[in-house]
C-alpha cells in the first residue's frame, strides 16, 4: 500500500524515440498526434539536426532512384514539416516510401555492425546469473540445476544448488596465493553465496562480488564489492573480515551487515544489523564504528552516520520494496533492478518527489499506478515490457 507524497525530476525523452518518430514520418505512417509530439521537439535545435541527418541520408541512398538535389529535397520536406497540420498523409511520392523503408534497413544493419566492431573487445551486460573463474572463463548459473562445478584441474571446487553457491569448508594450505571467483548478479535476480569460511552473502539485483575460493590461515578474509549485498559473518578472531567497496571499506570479526554501493546511486553505506563493525573510507583515514541500527553514508569524501529502520534496508532480501520518504528518482533505480526494466522519466516535476510504501507481490504495472494515486503522470510500456515511459499529464 502506498501513502504520503511530496514532489519531483528526471530527464528529456530519449532519442531512440525521437528517431522512431522521424522514420514513421518519412515512411508516412506517423500518427496526428505522433506529428505534433515531433513537431515540438524540431524545436530543440539539436533535434533539427537529427532530423536533417536522417532525411539527407534517406534521399542521399535514394540517387539510384533519379533523386536529384539531396538539399533542396530536405528543404522541401522541412517546409512541409513546418507547414503541415491534420493529416500526414500524401507527403511524399511512392519511390520515396520505398526507399526510405530500404535506408532504415541499412542504417539498421550498418548500426548492428559498428556496435559489435566497437564492443567486441567488452563484455556484455549478463541478462543470467554468471560466475567467472580463477582462468577468467565464464559459467552461466541455471537457476533451476543443482550441480558440482570444478576448478581448472578438475577437483570439486563448489555445488551449485539452484540459487545459491556453496564452497567448500576449508582454509588453504597454500601460504602465499589466493584463487578468486567473481559472480555477476544481473538486474531482476537475486542470488546467495556461502563461502568456504561459512560467511553467507545474499546479492541483489545488479550487483557482483569477488572473493577467495578458499582463505588464508591467518590472514584478513577480504571480498570487493560493487552492488548491493547482505552478509552474515562467520565469526573468526584472527581472521578479521572485509568488504571492499568502491569508496569505503568495512572490517568486522562476526556480524550481520547490508552493504550498499551502486555506482549510478552517488553514495556507499553500511547499515549494520547485529554485532560491531568498523567502516573506513578507501580515500581518508577516518574510521567510525557503528551500533546495531545505526547507518553509515560517504558521500563526496564524507561519512554521516543516522539511526534508521533496519527493516527497510533488509526488505530486499525478503523480496520487498520498502520505501521510507524516498525520493522517486531513487525508487526508480530500485524498481528497475527489481524487475528488470529501463525507466525513462519525462516528468521534470517528480524525482525530488517522496513516497512512502511497502510492496511485496505487486506487479510493476500495479506500483505505478499506485503511485499515480498520489501524481498527476502517465506512463507507456514499450519494447514488450523491457521499458516504461512515464510522461506528466500537464
Amino acid at each position: 500500500m502506498l501513502f504520503n507524497t511530496i514532489v519531483l525530476v528526471y530527464a528529456p525523452l530519449i532519442l531512440t524515440l525521437l528517431k522512431t518518430l522521424i522514420i514513421k514520418f518519412l515512411t508516412d505512417t506517423i500518427t496526428d498526434e505522433e506529428m505534433v509530439r515531433l513537431k515540438n521537439w524540431l524545436k530543440d535545435s539539436k533535434h533539427q539536426e537529427l532530423f536533417e541527418s536522417y532525411v539527407k541520408t534517406y534521399f542521399s541512398v535514394n540517387h539510384l532512384l533519379q533523386e536529384p538535389d539531396v538539399d533542396s529535397a530536405y528543404d522541401k520536406v522541412w517546409g512541409q514539416i513546418q507547414s503541415t497540420h491534420g493529416s500526414t498523409k500524401k507527403l511524399f511520392p511512392k519511390w520515396l516510401q520505398y526507399a526510405a523503408i530500404f535506408t532504415g534497413l541499412l542504417i539498421t544493419v550498418y548500426g548492428t555492425y559498428l556496435f559489435m566492431t566497437t564492443q567486441k573487445d567488452s563484455v556484455p551486460e549478463p541478462t543470467q546469473v554468471t560466475l567467472e573463474m580463477e582462468d577468467g572463463s565464464l559459467k552461466i548459473l541455471d537457476e533451476n540445476v543443482t550441480e558440482i562445478i570444478t576448478d581448472t584441474k578438475g577437483g570439486q571446487m563448489v555445488h551449485h544448488q539452484q540459487n545459491k553457491l556453496v564452497y567448500k569448508d576449508s582454509i588453504s594450505s597454500d601460504t602465499e596465493n589466493l584463487t578468486y571467483n567473481q559472480l555477476t548478479v544481473p538486474y531482476g535476480k537475486k542470488f546467495q553465496l556461502m563461502l568456504s569460511d561459512g560467511t553467507h552473502v545474499f546479492l541483489n539485483s545488479g550487483s557482483k562480488i569477488k572473493y577467495p575460493v578458499t582463505f588464508l590461515p591467518n590472514k584478513a578474509r577480504d571480498v570487493f564489492l560493487d552492488g548491493e549485498a547482505y552478509f552474515t559473518v562467520a565469526k573468526s578472531k584472527h581472521q578479521p573480515f572485509t568488504v571492499i567497496s568502491n569508496e569505503m571499506k568495512t572490517v568486522v570479526l562476526g556480524t550481520q551487515f547490508n552493504v550498499s554501493n551502486y555506482k549510478n546511486e552517488g553514495n556507499s553505506s553500511t547499515v549494520l544489523v547485529e554485532g560491531s563493525v568498523m567502516v573506513q573510507g578507501l580515500k581518508q583515514k577516518e574510521t567510525t564504528q557503528l551500533r546495531p541500527g545505526q547507518r553509515i553514508t560517504l558521500t563526496d569524501n564524507h561519512f554521516a552516520v543516522d539511526e534508521v529502520n533496519i527493516e527497510k534496508h533488509i526488505a530486499w532480501t525478503k523480496n520487498q520494496l520498502f520505501f521510507v520518504n524516498d525520493y522517486f528518482g531513487l525508487i526508480i533505480k530500485e524498481l528497475e533492478r527489481h524487475f528488470n526494466v529501463e525507466i525513462r522519466n519525462t516528468d521534470e516535476s517528480l524525482n525530488k518527489k517522496l513516497f512512502t510504501g511497502t510492496f511485496e507481490t505487486e506487479t510493476l504495472e500495479e506500483i505505478l499506478t499506485a503511485f499515480q494515486i498520489h501524481s498527476d503522470f502517465e506512463y507507456q510500456i514499450m519494447d514488450n515490457g523491457g521499458t516504461i515511459i512515464i510522461e506528466t499529464t500537464k
